[in-house]
């Protein structure tokens, strides 16, 4: 069957599951003997609903009544299972023991709801079913609901949103195939809500979740459910989709339609249990009430008369966390679109949309599944559900520009104008989903945008700053160094004025929080903030005092003991005599205990250096200050032996999987960076030594570094270094690109 290119998804699956049957009653029929009296075999769970992907289990149940050889029997068909190398998950029990393990074990009694006879004595097992499911449908279900509904939510917090994840699981994730398969036990539960509720949309995502996963399954040969980076360009090919972004952005839509019907069902019931006392119609705005706990358009003129329409029903959801019917978001496909340029109340609507955080994705998303908000702004269209298929991004594009609004409603520092902050953070990486650089991309959109919705040229320029803008204080913060007046200027001259600032400000942090904790952190929200203030004081024509070096005490330390080791928090002070090769031996000893470098200064004077290391340490914790100091020793002493140890570490380093998508590797002089050291910008594939790499061929090349600044982008690192010559200065332009080549040469060699 695996090699049978015809069978896909559920048609792989059922054929599968009948091919199963038919074996089982084989090795049934022989285990037995003789004909089958007070003994069945009922398929469960997956298997019993005929869904067998490629290496599910087999959860099978062996009931019996009054038969004396079960155990001998169930054995002769379990051995027959296990030799083949099928899991299986099986249990042997009398109808009385069904019904009691049903009543104390939820996992059992999903399974039930789905058992189907396969073998045996019929008359013991089609009452056994029956009765499961009318117990469901009565006293079992209503016991068990609120715990499958914990479970559910307990999940769902653990898994995520499958249409929103760059890596799903397609299995348990928030849209996924759990789900579809607990919406049939609620539903089963609860007929009043069966009745108004359209399976349609859901069977079809399941057949294309299907789809997907047994692909995956044929292409791994084992039961995996997380469809990883590295599998989506195969699974698309299997499946003939043009490219991983189709396969993905199709998963998207699937799991979508079985997140809204879930979510809208839990509501309902969530509903009903609470006796609500909400009239069966209340009116809350101007042609919108709220009818059986669901938001619905109370006046079907106003579908035609009002264009703001579409965004108050939007936003009375966002802001009460409530859903809206059915019916009036498919009556709103036909009303027309908003006027251009958009109206002051269309605009005013727009941002209560945007100021509800708490309901704000729910809503969009909905829109989106009618088509409505790309109806709004067509320009989403690129954006909705573009998987960015790299390490360093949690979601799809759509969604982490909604996250990023949650955020961005949570600003730590007021600004002068929210809207144009709601607005900037929505619509910063609008360009994406093009092909090119969508910063740039982006700058044209929101040129183009602006006044079609109706804004001043005066915030449209605003806008267009903070989109061609958004990167520039985390890349400046964090592959720079701020003590370079350079980086100040090249800065604060980008970026022309305050308002402009602390929105730009303001952005970074919401982007960083809503793309991970890979992307923003207590390191680079202090840089961003430090950078911040010192742009400000230049904006205002202040200047900006150099920070006194802190730590005298310790190069006075180490001017006496030759070297000295401290941990402050995050950061690894070493002091030590001024030498060769001394950051290129520091860093290797870090690697060597399992310390990521994400920042390094590096500061001598009168022959003795202080090099400060901002480090994330690794599964063995920190090492003491004691022992990296008689590392470094013994690595200064003997530096092969540093290199068999780091060659050692490398060897049982567990690769992470690689970006879909990547920066070339290389490496460029950045011409006026620096008022005193010439810079240079590697681009490299991160792995474990890296940065020991790199001050090593620095080391062999003559000249000296001054300070180094570490930015991983997922996989991809992109390090900074300010170098001089001996005697302190910027490089010669001859010196400069021997440095610059043989360093983008290092990179080349290891990627």
């Amino acid at each position: 069957m695996l090699a049978r290119n015809d069978l896909r998804g559920i048609g792989f699956c059922r054929e599968y599951s009948a091919l199963a049957d038919e074996w089982l009653r084989g090795v049934a029929a022989r285990a037995l003997g003789e004909s089958p009296k007070k003994i069945a075999l009922i398929a469960t769970g997956g298997y019993g609903r005929g869904e067998l992907s490629p290496y599910s289990d087999l959860d099978l149940l062996l009931v019996y009544d009054g038969f004396r050889k079960v155990k001998v029997v169930a054995d002769k068909i379990w051995y027959p299972i296990w030799d083949e190398g099928v899991a299986l998950d099986h249990s042997v029990r009398t109808p009385k023991e069904v019904f009691a393990v049903a009543n104390d074990d939820l996992r059992v009694s999903l399974g039930l709801l789905d058992g189907r006879f396969i073998w045996g004595d019929a008359s013991i097992a089609q009452p056994i079913l029956h009765n499961i499911r009318s117990m469901w449908s009565g006293d079992l279900g209503t016991r068990w609901i609120p715990v499958l509904e914990k479970q559910m939510r307990l999940r769902h917090e653990e898994q995520g949103d499958l249409a929103d994840l760059l890596e799903p699981d397609l299995k348990e994730s928030h849209g996924g195939l759990r789900d579809v398969n607990v919406l049939s036990a609620v539903l089963l539960a609860f007929p009043d809500i069966a009745e108004k509720t359209d399976l349609t949309h859901v069977e079809r995502a399941r057949d294309t979740l299907l789809d997907v996963r047994v692909a995956l399954h044929r292409i791994l040969g084992r039961g995996v459910d997380r469809l990883q980076l590295q599998e989506q360009d195969q699974v698309a090919e299997r499946l003939k989709f043009s490219d991983a972004d189709d396969l993905m952005r199709t998963v998207s839509a699937a799991a979508r339609a079985v997140a809204l019907t879930t979510d809208a069902t839990w509501y309902f019931h969530a509903h009903q249990r609470s006796g609500s006392t909400i009239e069966k119609s209340e009116q809350l705005e101007p042609g919108i009430a709220v009818v059986n706990s669901e938001l619905t358009i109370s006046d079907p003129s106003y579908i035609q008369t009002d264009p703001t329409l579409v965004l108050r029903l939007a936003a009375l959801s966002a802001e009460r966390n409530q859903p809206m019917s059915k019916a009036s978001l498919e009556q709103l496909s036909s009303a027309a679109p908003i006027p251009e340029p958009w109206s002051l109340n269309a605009r005013e609507a727009f941002i209560r949309l945007l100021s509800a955080p708490k309901g704000l994705v729910r809503a969009v998303e909905t829109l989106d599944t009618y088509n409505l908000f790309t109806k709004l702004l067509p320009e989403w269209s690129a954006v909705r559900s573009y998987h960015q298929r790299n390490a360093y991004h949690r979601y799809t594009a759509d969604r982490h520009l909604l996250e990023a609004v949650c955020f961005a409603n949570d600003a730590e520092t007021p600004v002068a104008r929210r809207d144009l902050l709601l607005l900037g953070t929505l619509f910063h990486d609008i360009g994406k989903g093009h092909g090119g650089d969508h910063t740039n991309i982006g700058v044209e959109l929101v040129q183009r945008m602006g006044p079609r919705m109706g804004f001043s040229d005066d915030d449209t320029a605003v806008l267009v700053a903070m989109v061609r803008f958004h990167l520039l204080l985390p890349d400046s913060a964090t592959r720079r160094d701020l003590e370079d007046p350079a980086t100040i200027r090249y800065v604060a001259a980008a970026i022309g004025d305050e308002e402009i600032l602390e929105l730009v400000g303001a952005l970074a942090r919401a982007d960083g929080l809503a793309t991970g904790s890979s992307a923003w952190g207590t390191w680079k929200a202090q840089l961003v903030d430090d950078l911040v203030r010192r742009v400000r004081t230049a904006l205002r024509g202040e200047p900006n005092t150099t920070s006194p070096l802190a730590h005298r005490d310790l190069i006075e330390q180490a001017r006496s003991e030759g070297l000295v080791v401290r941990h402050e928090g995050d950061w690894l002070l070493v002091a030590a005599r001024d030498q060769p090769r001394l950051l290129a031996t520091i860093t290797g000893v870090l690697a060597v205990a399992g310390l990521d470098v994400r920042s390094a200064d590096v500061h001598a004077e009168e022959g003795v250096a202080l090099d400060r290391f901002y480090c994330s340490p690794g599964p063995r914790g920190w090492p003491s200050a004691e022992q990296l100091s008689l590392d470094i020793h013994r690595a200064l002493e003997s530096p092969h032996e540093l290199a068999s140890a780091l060659s050692a570490r490398i060897a049982s380093y567990a690769h992470r999987p690689r970006s879909a998508r990547r920066l070339e590797p290389g490496a460029q002089e950045l011409p006026a960076a620096s008022d005193r050291a010439t810079v240079i910008e590697v681009r490299a594939l991160d792995h474990l030594g890296l940065l020991h790499q790199l001050a090593t061929v620095v080391a062999d090349a003559g000249v000296d570094v001054k300070a180094a600044r570490l930015s991983t982008v997922g996989d991809f690192a992109v390090d900074t270094f300010y170098v001089t010559d001996a005697q302190g200065h910027a490089l010669g332009s001859e010196k400069s690109n021997d440095v610059t080549l043989r360093l983008g040469e290092a990179v080349l060699t290891t990627q």
